[in-house]
């Protein structure tokens, strides 16, 4: 079958502290059409991207965390994305990210120890 292609404008899509992780070399694509409108942010995120020298210095990505593994508690079934002790996102979040979301996946405090982490949930080690 014949596909159609229908682009639209990325308005305002902002990633702050964000973990994006998993089995591929590169777990995020982009492709930007030239004339559609393109607002969006990465900004101190953990990312697996194996060409990270490409985008890294780029508007769209701002001090992040390239292929750092976050060392989940869990990555198999049952998952648990909750940041193991020695977790490479542990303690490196921007409070000013954290306090927009004070509050983790748990309901556990991001802002309360002064050092909010990298990700879904602050690590309680």
């Amino acid at each position: 079958g014949q596909s159609n292609i229908s682009y639209r404008d990325l308005r305002n899509a902002i990633f702050d502290n964000c973990i994006i992780y998993g089995s591929r070399e590169t777990e995020i694509a982009i492709d930007l059409a030239t004339d559609a409108l393109s607002n969006f942010r990465f900004d101190n995120c953990l990312i697996k991207y194996k060409d990270f020298q490409d985008i890294q210095n780029s508007d769209y990505f701002k001090d992040n965390i390239f292929n750092e593994n976050p060392k989940f508690v869990s990555i198999i079934s049952p998952y648990d994305y909750r940041l193991d002790s020695l977790s490479g996102a542990k303690d490196l979040g921007k409070m000013e990210h954290a306090l927009r979301v004070p509050f983790d996946q748990d309901g556990n405090n991001r802002t309360q120890d002064g050092k909010p982490d990298i990700g879904a949930y602050e690590s309680q080690y």
